[in-house]
């Protein structure tokens, strides 16, 4: 290919970089004061799951042609890069396009939202600059180190994408131990509350926020905020997410009143309901953990008071009892 046959290809490039930048300003300006969820961007959002994969393989393909083509066994892969990188810049800005669409309309937030979104942006900049790179003819060390770069930063953000989907240690939960400090594994905590007498317990440490870790934190935590509400803590709890901060409710949990407070309404109305939580097939509180956590409301929602301090009923009398004996073993 010629400089003057080049150039199409490249002003073709730059132009399709150019609208891609524009899309997702134009999506940015659009949504930025949404106050709730956006069906239309929901919609169109969800295929991002879909072309997600495309720039992923084509990239990683691009990759290994272009490194194999240094051989003298496969010199003819290297010309199999170019198309490769046409469509995996395509993919990679349908599949940015669509991905700020959807986090924009579910108003998804939080660390590693945010580190997928960045180094997905990455992603479309640094595979354009490939696919320019390939055009121009830049010597094929400097371009199988520049894929290497891309397809590294497409590994990052696909980990990023993997843990809202998955736990965090969903990749580094069975690697070696060598490996799981490289692979982001989060560190064991120590108990935060000491080995002590059941009548001891702090109600919201030892009874509350475990239910609401294994229950509700998936998308409620730091790493993935829903809503802007975060159920990792009591501070967070408390602060409640947008529908508390706008005014809509009075709050996440009413101290002493669990028949008026969000979280439980959320959870014991209709399953088949667009509010009732958590959605789809995750797994749903129990009738036992509902009857804990509206008990603790009941008694204040203090986020020190103990078993001893509080005045079990009759519905929370037998769930303490199993709770008892299980700590006694």
């Amino acid at each position: 290919m010629d400089p003057i046959s080049n150039r199409f290809p490249l002003r073709l490039t730059l132009g399709a970089f150019a609208a891609w930048f524009l899309a997702i300003a134009a999506i940015w300006l659009v949504t930025r004061n949404l106050d709730e969820h956006s069906a239309p961007a929901i919609f169109l959002g969800r295929f991002h799951i879909l072309i997600v994969h495309v720039p992923i393989g084509l990239l990683c393909a691009a990759l290994i042609f272009e490194v194999l083509g240094l051989t003298s066994l496969f010199p003819r892969l290297s010309d199999s890069v170019l198309p490769c990188l046409w469509l995996g810049v395509a993919g990679a800005m349908g599949a940015t396009v669509a991905g700020y669409l959807l986090m924009a309309g579910e108003q998804i937030e939080g660390k590693d939202m945010t580190l997928h979104m960045w180094t997905g942006l990455g992603v479309v900049v640094l595979s354009t600059l490939c696919l320019c790179a390939k055009l121009v003819r830049v010597s094929p060390l400097a371009m199988s180190a520049l894929l290497l770069v891309t397809v590294g930063l497409t590994g990052a953000s696909s980990h990023f994408g993997g843990n809202m989907v998955h736990d965090n240690d969903y990749l580094s939960e069975y690697a070696p131990d060598l490996l799981k400090p490289l692979l982001g594994h989060p560190a064991e905590k120590e108990a935060s509350v000491p080995n002590i007498p059941f009548g001891e317990w702090p109600i919201y440490a030892r009874i509350v926020q475990p239910i609401l870790d294994a229950k509700c934190t998936e998308c409620h935590d730091e790493n993935k905020v829903e809503g802007g509400l975060r159920m990792d803590s009591f501070e967070a709890l408390a602060a409640g997410g947008d529908l508390v901060k706008d005014g809509d409710i009075p709050g996440e949990f009413v101290a002493g009143k669990a028949d008026e407070s969000e979280m439980i309404l959320r959870v014991t109305m209709d399953p088949s309901e667009d509010d009732f939580m958590p959605p789809g097939k995750r797994e749903h509180m129990t009738p036992a953990e509902i009857a804990l956590v509206s008990w603790w409301i009941n008694q204040g929602a203090s986020p020190t008071m103990t078993v001893a301090q509080a005045k079990p009923d009759a519905s929370v009398t037998p769930l303490l009892d199993e709770l008892k004996s299980g700590h006694a073993k």
